[in-house]
This record gives C-alpha cells, sequence and structure tokens, in this order.
C-alpha cells in the first residue's frame, strides 16, 4: 500500500540555519541548504525519502499518521488536495531567514528566537528560486528582518500566494505594504497564545494592546488567522480566547515538546473533542 504525500513533491521547509525538512510535521532533519532553492526537491535525500514512503507508513511522519487515526485532517491530506505526486516541481516554500525575534515565549526555543541565548542562526542566502504558488514566512519573526522583505522583492509575485507567521508586535510600513498589494494573496498567522495578561505573561515582551492593534489593522486589507499552541500553562484559558477571537479564523495546535508543557491526556481528549474544527490546517 502507498501512503503518497504531494509535500515530497512540491514542498519543502528551510529552517533557520539551513536546516532542510520536508514538511513542519516531519520530526527530523533530512539536510543542508546549500543555497541553490530549485535543486532541494532532486537531492538524494528527498529521493530516498519518496522511496520509502511507497513502501510504508513512514515514523517520521507519525504526527500526521496520529490526527488520522483520531479523526483529526492531517497535513499530508491537505497537501494532496492542493498537489500531486505527478511531477518533481517545488511550488510551496516555507524559510525561515534566522532566529531573530523580539520576544522569550514559553513553549520556544533558541532555534525560534534569539532572545534564549543572544545567538543568531542563519541562513545561506537563497538563489535559482522557482517561480511558486505558496511561500511561507517562519522566522523569528519576519515584520523586524529586512532580509525577508528583500527576498519577497526579489521574486515574482504575481501568482504568489504569500503568508506570514508574524507575533502581532510590528505594524507594517509602506514598504512592507506595497510588495504584498502586489501578491495575489497575502494572510498572516497572527501568534496569540491567551488573552490579555495571560498571552503577555506567556509569550515574553509581548503586549496585548498592540498586538489587538496589529491585528485590527492587518485587517482592514489582509486576511488574519489566529494561531494558539496549547500547553500546560494556557489550557485553561482557551475559552476566554475564544471568546475574543469570535469569528477570525483560528488555528489550534496541541504541543508535543518539550515534554514539561504538555497537557494531560484528559485535557488533550477534552479539546480534540471540543475544539476539533479548529484543528485546521489552513495556511
Amino acid at each position: 500500500m502507498t501512503h503518497s504525500c504531494s509535500a515530497l513533491y512540491n514542498h519543502t521547509n528551510i529552517r533557520n540555519g539551513g536546516k532542510i525538512y520536508p514538511c513542519c510535521r516531519f520530526k527530523k532533519q533530512i539536510s543542508i541548504f546549500d543555497g541553490d532553492v530549485d535543486n532541494i526537491l532532486h537531492s538524494k535525500e528527498y529521493v530516498e525519502l519518496r522511496e520509502r514512503f511507497q513502501k510504508e507508513r513512514i515514523s517520521e511522519c507519525s504526527k500526521c499518521w496520529d490526527q488520522e487515526d483520531s479523526g483529526i485532517k492531517s497535513t499530508r491530506q491537505y497537501f494532496n488536495e492542493q498537489y500531486n505526486c505527478n511531477e518533481i516541481k517545488l511550488k510551496n516554500l516555507w524559510v525561515g531567514l534566522d532566529n531573530i525575534c523580539n520576544l522569550k515565549c514559553e513553549p520556544c526555543s533558541a532555534e525560534w528566537s534569539n532572545q534564549f541565548t543572544g545567538d543568531t542562526i542563519t541562513t545561506k542566502t537563497l538563489y535559482n528560486i522557482p517561480n511558486l504558488d505558496k511561500l511561507v514566512f517562519l522566522g523569528g519573526e519576519p515584520l523586524m528582518n529586512k532580509r525577508y522583505l528583500k527576498l519577497l522583492e526579489k521574486i515574482e509575485r504575481e501568482d504568489l500566494d504569500l503568508t506570514i507567521i508574524t507575533n502581532g508586535m510590528f505594524k507594517p510600513d509602506d514598504e512592507w505594504k506595497k510588495l504584498w498589494r502586489e501578491c495575489k494573496h497575502v494572510k498572516f498567522f497572527v501568534s496569540i497564545d491567551g488573552y490579555g495578561d495571560l498571552n503577555d505573561k506567556i509569550r515574553e515582551g509581548s503586549d496585548w494592546t498592540t498586538i489587538v492593534e496589529t491585528v485590527e489593522q492587518l485587517e482592514t486589507e489582509w486576511t488574519v488567522t489566529i494561531n494558539t499552541v496549547v500547553h500546560k500553562n494556557n489550557v485553561q484559558g482557551l475559552h476566554k480566547l475564544k471568546e475574543w477571537i469570535g469569528d477570525r479564523e483560528w488555528q489550534v495546535n496541541l504541543l508535543t515538546y518539550p515534554e514539561k508543557l504538555k497537557i494531560s491526556e484528559e485535557d488533550r481528549h477534552i479539546i480534540e473533542n471540543n475544539f476539533n474544527q479548529y484543528f485546521v490546517y489552513p495556511i
């Protein structure tokens, strides 16, 4: 039996430090980025991975298998709705150029924020970038870093679907807005893990008033989705956050690492039952 996943044919995830992952759910790095974007899917690591996928339900993709077994739509299934496995062609790119960030959030780490150690982890300059359907900026915090803006400047934007994952602490300036208006579609994922003071406590350095203002400003022109990672320090505040979110798009993720912040099995079952409709993959 084959367990097809079009992400292995049309997508890659470049994280800060040049680490290559087949997708955000894949459990381990498979290679190091050399700068050549168009060559990634043709590397020996990807060839071997596609061959394995034809023969087995590989363990590195357990997050998707677990979701599917629980009746929750998985990342693999979302990718298969968008793309097929008939052609190896990069159409969907997620990229983190570095870990520069202004926050130090409880469930985060030095990989995603230099606030933990003071060390900056950078990715090589991208070249040989094909025309993309989809581009996602990961961070650190993309809106405080002009490297992301310069990358957007040098690629084709007319047919581009752009997603930016942001902490909501930076209101966009005119330089950014000009480029976004040249894209086919722009969506923001604003990371919010609690309502008001709870969010500011969990996400050290954040300011609730600024975040609300940023969300409301972005909503006047672009699509905004609230992204929440649920762990033991914010699980009890989930219903209050839901009240504030209201009719906004919302994505809920259950934290899997670090272990010390994972919610209890009882809470996990409650959330899976009561918030299943928010376990979506709209990126």
